[in-house]
């Protein structure tokens, strides 16, 4: 017979706040709308992904609300319906007649209507690059961090807002909701570590980025923010990658390759040319 397990240890581990998702003590609390039940912020997000209902009366969630710690102030973000699964598109192949062709200085490159800097960065997700790691030290002054120090340290969640804002401009199908998806990641930085080996937010970003671009957006985050660097372009500036990024693009957003010997040009378009793909389908 099992020892009986006393009635006040057994109240204390209770949470006295649960979250019916997950069971577990709420840590962010956000509430259905127009309902208005509570839950964890992250879980009611994760459930919104499967079903747009309320988890307890099944009614249709229109809105999260959820306090801003640094302004105290409600902030609300409107839960959009899924999207229609786009149609598949046939498979190219990578054969040189039917890549998009980069244009060369000998030819005059058409003015770029996009932002160089995000450019760049849609170039790092096509490319498949990651920048190179930096260690910790005082002349670095790089530093890990923990969602712990992220729920804590406001100027590191601004911080956080600021990347992640620029980086949704690369992936063009966040516009419409790119606010509801910058309070969702600055919720799982606070609760989940982006280096992970369960691999645990990537898995909770796929579904905005796909699989590939979650992992290349972990690592480019968890860099920005491990760095001592207040801006954007300090960080652009400081960080390196294998090959060097291009500076020059052509009218449709592609890089302009200097030229050079042949084979130096056919290597580039190469690593060039893979597309950031549509964003995942909705998991079922």
């Amino acid at each position: 017979m099992e020892p009986s397990i006393p009635a006040s240890e057994e109240s204390s581990r209770v949470p006295k706040n649960p979250c019916v998702i997950c069971l577990e003590e709420i840590s962010e609390q956000s509430i259905a709308l127009p309902c208005r039940h509570p839950y964890d912020y992250i879980c009611l997000l994760n459930w919104l992904e499967l079903r747009q209902t309320c988890p307890l009366c099944n009614a249709t969630v229109h809105t999260v609300e959820v306090v801003d710690k640094p302004s105290k102030k409600a902030i609300r973000h409107r839960i959009e319906p899924p999207r229609p699964k786009p149609a598949p598109r046939p498979p190219q192949s990578l054969s040189r007649g039917n890549r998009p062709q980069r244009r060369h200085w000998n030819n005059p490159p058409e003015p770029v209507s996009t932002d160089v800097a995000i450019l760049r960065r849609r170039h790092v997700y096509r490319a498949k690059m990651r920048c190179l790691h930096v260690g910790n030290n005082r002349i670095s002054r790089f530093r890990n961090f923990t969602p712990r120090m992220v729920r804590a340290d406001e100027e590191l969640q601004s911080r956080a807002k600021m990347f992640i804002r620029r980086e949704l401009q690369v992936f063009e199908w966040t516009n419409e909701n790119a606010e509801f998806i910058i309070e969702y990641i600055l919720a799982v930085l606070k609760t989940v570590d982006l280096k992970s080996f369960t691999g645990a937010a990537e898995d909770m970003l796929t579904d905005f980025l796909g699989r590939e671009n979650a992992s290349i957006f972990c690592h480019e985050l968890h860099a920005f923010l491990r760095s001592p660097f207040k801006s954007l372009e300090a960080f652009d500036g400081f960080m390196q990658y294998e090959r060097s990024l291009p500076t020059t693009f052509d009218g449709e957003g592609l890089p302009i390759i200097p030229n050079g010997p042949k084979r130096r040009r056919e290597e580039n378009a190469d690593r060039g040319d893979t597309e950031i793909p549509d964003a995942r389908r909705r998991r079922r």
